[in-house]
């Protein structure tokens, strides 16, 4: 119970019932008939408070005024102690029903307080997930229905989902002191999927390694081989990721698969483009270039067969299984030895070994080119630096002009030039200084890579014909040129001493055998 404040002060209290109908006197009440004594009356018996768990209601009757009777706070506090009010009591607004003598009107002096629900844990993905195959709008104003938005890549201990924390319920109370209990808040869990990890504090999703973003069974999972179950093509996109991808479809004509990692293509590539940066390619299906194709990775290609396509492959090998048609290769080597294999027509650019098993067809020229890389680079460099040679005089012109101008104006004034004029003459001299210096430099570096290309490092490359050859072959080994015929077919080339050399592949006949005794050559006993 709550003790009644004293005026002035502030405390909790409940409704009161209703006001008594009779004065009383000593207690008790007058006879009928019988003159009433002087009445005791109580403020008290002027209040109504109507309770409920939430609210109290207090009332000031306006019978008071005509008893003469002061309304105190202690007389409110008494009412709501016996009602066991005990919470939320407005004293203050008892406060102005008593001065404000607010009679028969019934206003709120004490209200419960109401529990706060919690907030529930909310997990929210902070990465697009899902393809979106709309068409991208071109400057042009064109759409392009190739590059679409179709994988979603992240690294290692990228954020994918986040986590709001719960926020706990907070319970109440009524004006009579009793609880109210608030409906609990939920918590929530982080589904852990293939190659995701949660965050030290848990409150965020990372990937545990770098690669694409997916759903499975509910749960965000990251893979790291990009599968594509069927064709490239304007259902999908084109393919871009930084791992390896496998197509297990074909790759349709005007489409590109391109990749940092491996890229496996289970069926066809027609007039399409297939390049690994970093790693290697392995086409197990036919490439039909239709003169636009291109394959090209970092470190080796595999192929069954290819037709009219550029292959590029600088730093591994080319592998061929069954044959190459017109095609434009440049590898370190080229292996298309495998019994029938048959390489007809195109170019063929090799800084190492090529080894073909039948080579050329009737009316068509296939070209061979051992080359010596470092030999290559330095005419392709030469190229650069003459280039960037020819344009330095048109460079210095104006510059030479400045500095005659600027000489003729300190000879004739001398000390008196200004800072700005003279830093204005330090500036065109040094850049003229400048490029003087990068002249000779290229000079220089013309000088050194003339080197490289008359005497390459090594000649170590090999070129071999296994099984037969055909009219139409040309090799070019390190700048000399032979035309192959039919006898060439069954040996190999290699650079020696002497040059070109060759030497036969068909193992040596073998030696009768000799009666004992008899050593070779030894005429008989």
């Amino acid at each position: 119970m709550a003790e009644a404040p004293k005026s002035g002060t502030s405390s909790e209290a409940t409704t009161a019932p209703g006001a008594t109908s009779a004065p009383t006197v000593a207690g008790k009440t007058a006879e009928a008939g019988k003159p009433a004594s002087p009445s005791v009356a109580n403020p008290g018996d002027y209040l109504e408070i109507k309770t409920e768990p939430q609210r109290a209601v207090l009332t000031i009757k306006s019978a008071i005024a005509a008893a003469g009777l002061t309304l105190t706070r202690e007389d409110v506090a008494k009412k709501l102690q016996s009602l066991k009010v005990v919470k939320g009591v407005d004293w203050s607004a008892v406060d102005r029903m008593i001065q404000g003598k607010q009679y028969d009107r019934g206003q709120v002096i004490a209200q419960g307080l109401l529990p706060k629900p919690g907030k529930d844990a909310v997990i929210q993905e902070s990465i697009k997930v899902d393809s979106d195959l709309a068409p991208v709008m071109k400057k042009d104003g064109k759409a392009d229905y190739k590059n679409v938005d179709n994988i979603h890549q992240v690294k290692k201990g990228d954020v994918l989902a986040v986590k709001t924390p719960m926020v706990p319920a907070a319970p109440g109370e009524d004006i009579f002191g009793k609880p109210l209990p608030a409906p609990a808040a939920k918590d929530a869990q982080f589904k852990l999927g293939a190659n995701t990890t949660v965050s030290p504090d848990g409150m965020s999703l990372v990937a545990a390694v770098g690669g694409f973003v997916y759903h499975n069974a509910g749960a965000l999972c990251v893979g790291v081989t990009y599968t594509l179950k069927g064709d490239v093509d304007f259902h999908t996109g084109n393919l871009h990721y930084h791992g390896d991808i496998l197509v297990l479809g074909n790759v349709k004509e005007g489409f590109t698969v391109e990749a940092d990692g491996n890229i496996t293509v289970e069926g066809t590539v027609e007039g399409a483009e297939v390049v690994s940066h970093s790693a290697t390619v392995t086409v197990k299906g036919c490439v039909f270039g239709h003169g636009k194709g291109r394959v090209a990775a970092k470190t080796g290609i595999k192929l069954m067969a290819a037709q009219d396509v550029r292959i590029e492959c600088g730093d591994g090998a080319v592998e061929v299984a069954k044959g190459l048609r017109n095609c434009q290769v440049t590898a370190m080597h080229l292996k298309a030895g495998k019994p029938g294999c048959a390489v007809v027509g195109g170019e063929i650019r090799a800084y190492g070994e090529v080894e073909i098993a039948d080579l050329g067809a009737e009316g068509c020229h296939t070209h061979i080119h051992i080359v010596d890389k470092a030999a290559e680079a330095a005419k392709i460099r030469l190229r650069e630096v003459e280039r960037l040679k020819a344009e330095i005089p048109h460079k210095l012109e104006p510059l030479e002009k400045k500095l005659m101008h600027m000489k003729a104006m300190v000879a004739k004034y001398g000390a008196v030039m200004s800072d700005r004029v003279k830093a204005d003459l330090k500036a065109v001299a040094d850049a003229y200084s400048g490029l003087k210096k990068a002249e000779k430099d290229l000079d220089d570096e013309k000088q050194r890579l003339a080197s490289v290309i008359l005497t390459p490092s090594s000649h170590s490359g090999r070129f071999a014909v296994t099984e037969k050859l055909i009219w139409g072959g040309i090799l070019d080994f390190y700048g000399h040129a032979k035309e192959l015929e039919a006898e060439d077919a069954k040996k190999e080339w290699v650079w020696g001493q002497g040059g070109l050399q060759s030497r036969s592949l068909s193992p040596s006949p073998p030696q009768p055998d000799l009666p004992p005794g008899n050593p070779a050559g030894a005429p008989p006993s």
